[in-house]
């Protein structure tokens, strides 16, 4: 139960950058912070999809400000995603 309320929270993330152009910096930022707070709870285990996904909400905080690059946003979204539905199974 608890690997599905995480992989949400990976789900949010990627609705966020879809929807990036309609939600506020504040949105934006609480999903970056879910990342990072989530990679760095497990981090200290030396799991190498926590540092991932601490990259990936130092990545969302650049988005959120503007500062993307297409191709980079499309791995993220794709790496969270598919974490979303390994959750899930």
């Amino acid at each position: 139960m608890f690997t599905k309320i995480l992989g949400l929270g990976d789900m949010y993330v990627v609705f966020a950058m879809l929807l990036s152009p309609f939600l506020p910096l504040k949105a934006m930022l609480y999903a970056a912070g879910w990342l990072i707070l989530k990679g760095g709870m497990f981090a200290f285990g030396g799991d190498i999809a926590s540092f991932i996904d601490i990259g990936c909400g130092l990545y969302m905080v650049f988005f959120a400000f503007g500062l993307s690059i297409t191709f980079v946003s499309i791995v993220v979204a794709l790496y969270l995603s598919q974490k979303f539905m390994i959750s899930w199974l």
